[in-house]
């Protein structure tokens, strides 16, 4: 047996040969981060930069939202949409993009991002007026909209109204 004193001060191991006491500190391990891409350069043999191009952006949470959306509508065994990623009002100079769209006139629009610190794109206030006059022009146009949040396509609610607006409306009432 001996002392703490024996070993090294501030860390290895103890000076006795062959020793195996619990005095010895323990090794200090650090994960190291895997470094994330930062785009693709191009350089020439004397080190000139010819050209740069940016990483890709990291896929939205609403591509996410909508795909989960797609699947849970195949799960409950309705048709997808007729048109993904719909564009419409073209006559009326806008060109508007909706996230499904079911013939004759059903869109379909996720809201990702709601929750947002500062507000995601479907509920700043900078962005919240442009949503109502793309939804009100919509309606002009004779368009019934569907809007869901990560919430309710989570819950299951997205699927049993969309299952609903699918049905003849003689059988809603």
């Amino acid at each position: 047996m001996h002392t703490r004193s024996s070993h090294r001060r501030g860390g290895g191991r103890c000076l006795i040969a062959g020793c195996r006491c619990l005095f010895a500190p323990a090794v200090q391990r650090r994960q190291v981060p895997e470094p994330r891409p930062h785009g693709t350069v191009t350089v020439d043999a004397s080190g000139v930069v010819l050209s740069y191009q940016a990483p890709p952006a990291p896929k939205p949470r609403r591509d996410r939202l909508e795909r989960l959306l797609w699947r849970k509508i195949e799960e409950a065994g309705l048709p997808l949409p007729d048109e993904l990623e719909y564009r419409f009002a073209r006559a009326e100079g806008r060109l508007y993009r909706s996230d499904g769209f079911y013939r004759p006139n059903l869109l379909i629009e996720v809201d990702g991002g709601i929750w947002m610190a500062g507000g995601g794109g479907h509920s700043h206030p900078m962005h919240l007026e442009s949503q109502h006059e793309r939804d009100n022009l919509a309606t002009l146009l004779g368009f019934r909209t569907l809007r869901f949040t990560e919430k309710m396509i989570r819950s299951g609610e997205a699927v049993r109204t969309i299952r609903r607006a699918l049905q003849p409306a003689e059988r809603l009432l």
